[in-house]
């Protein structure tokens, strides 16, 4: 008699959808974590302004 393979392991494993919103969730609480004290020179440097960044900080993880 052949017994049933467990899938219960597999199946509790995050998908790898499901770990790029939790990198993409970090990332994002991270940096707005840090707006604060990251000077506008720098934002400029990455091609943003103050309420651009606010604006990415606030979006959804899943609306990269």
């Amino acid at each position: 008699m052949r017994s049933v393979p467990d899938r219960s392991h597999a199946e509790s494993k995050p998908t790898p959808l499901l770990r790029l919103w939790w990198k993409r969730w970090r990332e994002r609480h991270r940096f707005a974590r840090e707006l604060p004290w990251i000077a506008d020179e720098v934002l400029a440097d990455y091609g943003l302004t103050r309420d651009e960044a606010r604006r990415l900080c606030r979006r959804p993880f899943w609306r990269a």
